[in-house]
């Protein structure tokens, strides 16, 4: 596949292997891999984004908080990359309502997975596109 040709995807999906591994056999554990947005499960994620297309208000404080998590999550995958070979190609992020939008539907195929998980998916989707 040519998304994992680099040895920076390597090690990103080498990571997320490794992560959703632990992250599945110790829900119980003590400390946290990830704090915020990202260690909720996909399901509370679709059900704020339900909540606010309902609310008269539009956006609330949590999830605009939530929308700020992704974005620097993201934003944390492409130093990560580039923290790996600083040759990489980085990916150009969308902004966030695209983002969120291709996070709700990471989170639809799977309202099981960690929202952070799920925002991998992401990173990996766009930098797929992107090398096309």
């Amino acid at each position: 596949m040519k998304i994992l040709n680099s040895s920076p995807l390597l090690i990103l999906a080498a990571f997320i292997t490794f992560w959703g591994a632990a992250v599945h056999a110790q829900p119980q554990a003590k400390e946290a891999l990830v704090r915020g947005a990202g260690s909720e499960l996909c399901s509370q994620w679709i059900e704020v984004r339900l909540a606010e297309g309902k609310s008269p208000q539009g956006e609330t404080a949590p999830a605009l908080a939530s929308y700020s998590w992704v974005s620097g999550f993201l934003s944390g995958l492409n130093v990560m990359v580039l923290y790996a070979d600083r040759k990489a190609k980085t990916v150009n992020l969308p902004n966030p309502a695209i983002s969120n939008q291709m996070l709700d539907k990471e989170c639809r195929d799977d309202p099981s997975v960690s929202v952070s998980i799920a925002a991998m998916m992401v990173y990996l989707h766009l930098k797929k596109d992107q090398s096309n």
